[in-house]
């Protein structure tokens, strides 16, 4: 399994880039998303770079993590999907995750990974309090579909066309659906890491 960390973005309502904003003992966001993915048992960890992409992977040299570089970037985040799996050529199934998602506990990772591997299901969707989140796995019998999405097509076109193929798994964790857009949203997410970190 491939996990595919999507962090292309520009960062445009952040007003700068949250991808290197300081989180955990001075490491960057992508560092401590990319770090709580790895230690989740995936084989490996595909991080999608587009805006400033030299910036981000110098702060990813010592993860392991591998690169792929979206250059249509700028059309949205299914278009990262795409190259994620493009780039993931032996990967048997992908756990796709968001790059501004740091607060998602290895433990609900592990989880879904876990749901994925015992259920042999093509999808499988973290919810909390119903509303589904990420990571979200996906098994490789989908990837062709997924890449064929149009650029106005993102992965809940995807995913709502295969409820019969698919897990919704309800997670005691509502940081599957917080991701970090704003500098708010950051002083939220960064009060709350000190928090579990005490």
């Amino acid at each position: 399994m491939t996990a595919i960390v999507l962090a292309a973005g520009q960062s445009t309502r952040m007003g700068s880039l949250k991808q290197l904003l300081p989180l955990r003992e001075g490491k960057p966001v992508i560092q401590v998303v990319v770090e709580q993915v790895s230690a989740s048992g995936v084989d490996e960890v595909v991080v999608v770079l587009g805006f400033r992409a030299k910036e981000i992977a110098m702060a990813l040299s010592s993860t392991g993590a591998r690169i792929a570089i979206n250059q249509d970037f700028e059309s949205g985040m299914t278009s990262s999907v795409r190259c994620g799996i493009r780039a993931a050529t032996s990967a048997q199934s992908y756990l796709i995750c968001l790059g501004d998602q740091p607060l998602v506990d290895v433990a609900v990772i592990t989880a879904v990974v876990t749901a994925a591997n015992t259920s042999g299901t093509g999808i499988v969707i973290p919810t909390y309090e119903g509303k589904g989140g990420h990571p979200i796995f996906i098994d490789g019998r989908h990837a062709e579909e997924i890449l064929r999405l149009g650029p106005d097509e993102g992965l809940n076109t995807f995913t709502h066309g295969h409820a019969d193929d698919t897990v919704r798994l309800p997670v005691d964790d509502r940081n599957v659906l917080e991701d970090m857009d704003t500098p708010a949203d950051y002083a939220r997410l960064a009060a709350r890491f000190r928090a579990s970190s005490t």
